[in-house]
């Protein structure tokens, strides 16, 4: 597993040295306004140590089987952690994996991603849950989003993605372009692009429902971790 700095939408994660014990969590319960920082049922301030945990392609979870170095979360991965005094994780839990079909959410996703969250939690690690996207959706060479949401007839032709950068990109039948044309231009600016102003726009005006959509979203993975000690939060967006 990638052992990299924690970094969220979250200001209240804060660095620290606390040693990772495996007796039961104390629920974290709410974010103190005035000093930022995270209390927990007993009233205390919690200081956290984490790492980030996100598979930026399907099937949108670290291995939970096999030890890949980088790219799992097994009992060896568990130990390193717990070697380096890691007491939180930021674990990316996509829309794309909960809702690959509008309306349908994925079970299996979920309880595999719950179970990350559990094997976490029992050896005293926190999680919070990330609602992980790069550039909002893969047709517009990002993740994050599942495939139904962004539609090519948005945009007139000579505006899709990633005008103004480059000229449009030829794409496939889920209107993805190629690996090799999502290389050759810059991730972080593809955000000043006119095609992917316009996904994020419908998101935040409700068109269609998606606004909807995101919140049932979040709504599901709440509801489905609710009883989890080890939830920390959750990072409505990255």
């Amino acid at each position: 597993m990638k052992i990299l700095s924690l970094t969220t939408a979250v200001a209240a994660v804060i660095l620290g040295t606390a040693s990772v014990a495996s007796a039961e969590l104390s629920k974290i319960v709410r974010m103190d306004p005035r000093t930022q920082m995270f209390i927990d049922t007993e009233g205390r301030t919690r200081f956290f140590h984490g790492t980030n945990m996100v598979m930026k392609s399907f099937p949108w979870h670290h291995d939970v089987n096999n030890f890949v170095p980088s790219w799992s979360i097994v009992d060896k991965d568990i130990e390193t952690l717990k070697s380096l005094n890691i007491n939180s994780v930021r674990l990316g839990v996509h829309w794309a994996g909960v809702e690959p079909v509008r309306g349908q959410y994925n079970q299996t996703y979920l309880d595999i991603t719950q179970g990350i969250i559990k094997k976490l939690q029992d050896n005293g690690i926190y999680t919070l849950v990330d609602q992980h996207q790069d550039v909002w959706a893969a047709q517009l060479c990002g993740h994050g989003a599942p495939l139904w949401f962004v539609k090519s007839d948005w945009v007139v032709p000579g505006h899709r993605f990633p005008y103004p950068q480059k000229a449009p990109f030829s794409v496939d039948a889920n209107g993805v372009p190629a690996s090799a044309d999502c290389n050759s231009i810059d991730w972080a600016t593809s955000y000043l692009d006119y095609a992917v102003g316009n996904a994020f726009g419908r998101l935040y005006n409700n068109y269609d429902g998606l606004g909807d959509a995101w919140a049932a979203y979040w709504k599901t993975v709440a509801t489905n971790y609710r009883q989890l000690q080890g939830v920390m939060g959750y990072d409505l967006m990255n």
